[in-house]
């Protein structure tokens, strides 16, 4: 997704301590990947309650389809 390579990381660790200090770094980017893990987590939930609800609206239509055929079948 992103392509960040190590220089990246250490300007961003480097910008990091200048702007939040060295003592509370280590808080800032435990509470940061904390975040993004809680929304990681709620994005793969309301992904697979929208798959479910995708699967059961499919096997309803195909239960329906098979009714149809085997009314047409009848006629």
């Amino acid at each position: 997704m992103f392509d960040v390579g190590f220089f990246e990381i250490l300007i961003i660790f480097v910008v990091g301590i200048i702007l939040i200090g060295p003592e509370k770094l280590p808080e800032v980017l435990k509470y940061i990947f904390l975040t993004v893990r809680k929304i990681k987590d709620q994005f793969n939930d309301a992904k697979e309650e929208v798959s479910k609800t995708l699967n059961l609206e499919e096997a309803l239509l195909d239960e329906k389809n098979k009714e149809i055929l085997e009314d047409l079948k009848e006629r």
